[in-house]
């Protein structure tokens, strides 16, 4: 029936349906593994806090916000307070659907309206029309993608009560820990921004400060990588420019990766950003070319 199907297309469509499966296929290559996340309670509440004061114009930081927002636009006020108030409580309005509830905590696969869970697996291998197997993975999705959190964000500007930015980020550590891969280990060059990005990520993971990471060549980092212990298996690496763009290119067999993060790479790696990377190797074997650039992920 498929072939069919395919005989009857025009060579046009063909062709666009090739590149989409073609692209699934690549995307289901690059998706990193999924496992728990190791993060210390309160720690992302804490670095919401520090970091949002610093991802705004200054416009959206006056202290003058709240004032003119109350006597301007109490309704809107009203709105979206009321809407943070309702997510704070697990009620979540997605897709037209009023005061969903995912459980708690929040279960990150789970259609509250049929009681089934989307399987934890790649979206192109989900079918979104088999409902008894799936639900409503629509609904999965759009919980996932986490535009609700701006709700939380607009009310503790408005109000600058800690409980929404709690909230916002306690939701965050969850979602983490169900769906982030765990890091095992961490070489940490000693600067002190270095010390600081760490800090920030939360990682609760044993971290080794190395001074050779400062200033270090590609293949210096690559003889420390290759001291790790054969038990860690998610290994984090935190350095300095211009070596860790040189040393996820060196590293990344060209057959096996991700151009187009390879490209990105190559024209900025910004401050915090991942390169992520998979190898089959030991660590104490690995070498330039031995692993697979899968994915570049600058934080926005």
């Amino acid at each position: 029936m498929r072939l069919a199907r395919v005989l009857r297309m025009p060579a046009g469509e063909i062709a666009f349906r090739g590149r989409a499966e073609a692209w699934k296929w690549l995307d289901r290559l690059a998706a990193p593994l999924a496992s728990p996340a190791r993060v210390p309670a309160g720690a992302h509440h804490r670095l919401f806090l520090e970091e949002c004061r610093t991802r705004f114009f200054a416009g959206a930081t006056s202290d003058d916000v709240p004032r003119l927002a109350a006597r301007h636009a109490p309704e809107d006020v009203a709105r979206v307070l009321a809407a943070a108030d309702s997510v704070c409580g697990g009620r979540f309005d997605l897709l037209g659907y009023q005061g969903l509830e995912f459980g708690h905590p929040v279960d990150w696969q789970l259609d509250p309206l049929s009681g089934r869970r989307t399987d934890a697996r790649h979206w192109s291998r989900i079918r979104p029309l088999d409902a008894l197997r799936a639900g409503d993975c629509k609904l999965v999705w759009e919980l996932n993608r986490h535009q609700w959190m701006l709700a939380l964000g607009q009310a503790y500007r408005i109000s600058g009560e800690e409980r929404y930015a709690a909230a916002c980020a306690g939701y965050l550590g969850d979602w983490l820990r169900a769906n982030a891969p765990a890091v095992d280990a961490v070489l940490c060059s000693t600067a002190i921004r270095t010390r600081e990005t760490l800090a920030r990520t939360g990682v609760d993971a044993p971290v080794n400060y190395l001074d050779r990471l400062y200033d270090a060549t590609s293949g210096a980092v690559i003889e420390e990588i290759n001291r790790v212990g054969a038990d860690v298996e998610t290994l984090l690496v935190i350095g300095h420019e211009p070596t860790m763009s040189s040393l996820a290119l060196g590293l990344a067999a060209a057959e096996d990766s991700n151009n187009t993060a390879a490209e990105r790479i190559s024209t900025k790696f910004p401050t915090s950003a991942i390169a992520v990377l998979r190898t089959s190797e030991p660590w104490d074997q690995l070498t330039l070319s031995g692993a697979a650039l899968v994915g570049f992920h600058v934080p926005r």
